[in-house]
C-alpha cells in the first residue's frame, strides 16, 4: 500500500512537471526580426521580417508545424550618412511570404527540431534532414545543442557555448525556465560578451534560431525584437493581417512630439495606449483629445487610439 501511494505522488509529480512546460512550436507564435548592415560599426537595420508557425503537414511520417516567414515593408528615414536606416510600417504589412521549414517540439523530451526548405550547404539548414536545434533542459555545464553552438558567432574558432546560469524570467506576460549563456550580442560590432538566454517557450532572445539566411555568420546580424504568443490579435502592436479595423483619417499633431500633443480627427475616444517598438506598454495621461508625453522618454513609439464603435486607430509617433 505504502508503494503504490509512493508510486501515485511520483506519477504526479512528474505530471505536474510536465503539465508545467510552456511549448514552443505552437500554432500562432510569432518571431520579428531586425537584420542589421553587415559590417558597420553602427547598429543599422537594413529591413526586418517575421517567423511564424502556422498549418501542419506529414514528412517520412512525421507530423510537424509550418514554420512561415515574411519580410515586413516600412520605410527608410535616416539621413544619407547614416543609412541604411530601416523602420516597419504600423500596423504591420507582410511581403514575399515564403515557407521557411518544419518544426516540431518533444514535449516530454523539451526539444525542439527543424527541416529547413532551403537549399543550404551548411550544417543544421540542409533540406531533407531534421536537425535538434533547441533543448530546453540543458543543465548548468551543458554545452548549447550543436546546431545552436554553430549559429552563434565565434569570439575565438574554439569558443564552445555552454549554459552557466539557469533560473526563472518574466518575459511575454509568463514565467519561464531561462538558460543563460556568454556570447556577443548581434549586431556584431564588437568582441565583448554579453548575457545571452534560451527562454521556454520562445528560444534564443537575441540570435535568430530558425536558420537565418541559412549560411554561417549571417544570423550575426539579426536580433529578435519582440516574440508574441498566441496569434496577432494577441500581439502587443496589431498586425495587417488580423481581423482589427484600422482607421488612417486621425491624426497627431505635433509630431514629433515635445510633451504635449493633440489628437485630431479622431472622435468619441475610449482608449489610448502607447507602446514601444518592442512591444512594451507605457502608460500616458490623456483627457479628451490630449495627451501629455512628458513621462516618456526620446524615441519611435506605436499609439493605438479606440473609439466606443469598436474601431482602432494606429500611428507611430516620435517622442524629441
Amino acid at each position: 500500500m505504502k508503494y503504490s501511494i509512493f508510486l501515485f505522488l511520483m506519477l504526479a509529480c512528474y505530471l505536474q512537471g510536465q503539465s508545467g512546460y510552456l511549448p514552443m512550436v505552437k500554432e500562432g507564435n510569432h518571431w520579428y526580426y531586425d537584420k542589421f548592415k553587415q559590417l558597420s560599426t553602427y547598429e543599422r537595420i537594413t529591413n526586418s521580417y517575421v517567423c511564424w508557425i502556422e498549418g501542419d503537414t506529414t514528412l517520412n511520417d512525421t507530423t510537424y508545424k509550418i514554420l512561415r516567414k515574411a519580410d515586413l515593408l516600412g520605410t527608410e528615414p535616416c539621413a544619407p550618412r547614416d543609412t541604411p536606416c530601416f523602420v516597419p510600417d504600423i500596423p504591420y504589412k507582410l511581403e514575399n511570404e515564403r515557407i521557411n521549414g518544419f518544426i516540431r517540439e518533444d514535449t516530454v523530451l523539451h526539444q525542439v527540431f527543424f527541416r529547413s526548405t532551403l537549399a543550404y550547404n551548411f550544417a543544421c539548414w540542409m533540406p531533407d534532414f531534421e536537425y535538434l536545434i533547441i533543448d530546453f533542459d540543458l543543465k548548468v555545464g551543458n554545452q548549447l545543442t550543436y546546431c545552436m553552438d554553430n549559429s552563434i558567432v565565434k569570439v575565438e574558432d574554439t569558443t564552445t557555448y555552454r549554459i552557466y546560469k539557469v533560473d526563472t524570467v518574466l518575459y511575454a506576460s509568463k514565467n519561464r525556465r531561462a538558460l543563460h549563456f556568454l556570447a556577443r550580442k548581434p549586431p556584431i560590432v564588437k568582441h565583448k560578451k554579453v548575457d545571452n538566454r534560451i527562454i521556454e517557450g520562445v528560444g534564443l532572445d537575441m540570435y535568430e534560431q530558425f536558420g537565418g539566411n541559412g549560411q554561417y555568420g549571417n544570423t550575426n546580424f539579426v536580433r529578435l525584437n519582440h516574440f508574441c504568443e498566441g496569434g496577432t490579435q494577441d500581439c502587443s502592436l496589431p498586425i495587417a493581417a488580423n481581423k482589427t479595423i484600422i482607421r488612417s483619417d486621425g491624426k497627431l499633431y505635433p509630431n514629433p512630439v515635445s510633451d504635449v500633443a493633440t489628437l485630431i480627427g479622431i472622435s468619441d475616444i475610449q482608449s489610448v495606449t502607447c507602446y514601444t517598438l518592442t512591444g512594451y506598454k507605457i502608460d500616458i495621461p490623456w483627457r479628451e483629445h490630449t495627451l501629455d508625453f512628458s513621462s516618456v522618454l526620446p524615441g519611435v513609439y506605436v499609439l493605438q487610439v479606440a473609439t466606443e464603435d469598436g474601431r482602432m486607430v494606429v500611428m507611430k509617433m516620435v517622442r524629441r
